[in-house]
């Protein structure tokens, strides 16, 4: 993982924690622009790299990306299958939910 990449992540999982309160973790505003920061980030790396990175990722980190899953898949279609293949060997709730909805899994 690049500098950018460890420095995106950290932050994101700053804004991720920022509340005591379960409820609300995730809900700072800037979680979501970190979040497009990193799929942008991402892209920009290609697959082959992007891939690597998405596949050393925690559980924690996978969850605080979910809501640009969506946007990863469609700028590089081939993360489709890396992200199929993390919610067959990980129980990542939101992953497995988010493939459902995106109809990459049953």
């Amino acid at each position: 993982m690049n500098k950018k990449l460890i420095k995106l992540f950290a932050d994101l999982d700053r804004f991720w924690n920022i509340s005591s309160s379960p409820n609300l973790k995730g809900e700072h505003p800037n979680c979501m622009t970190t979040a497009y920061e990193i799929k942008e980030e991402l892209v920009s790396l290609g697959f082959k790299k992007a891939d690597k990175i998405l596949k050393e990722l925690t559980d924690e980190q996978i969850e605080q990306i979910i809501s640009v899953v969506e946007e990863i898949i469609d700028e590089m279609p081939e993360t489709a299958d890396t992200f199929k293949q993390i919610n067959e060997e990980r129980n990542i709730h939101w992953l497995n939910d988010e493939l459902k909805l995106l109809g990459i899994i049953e």
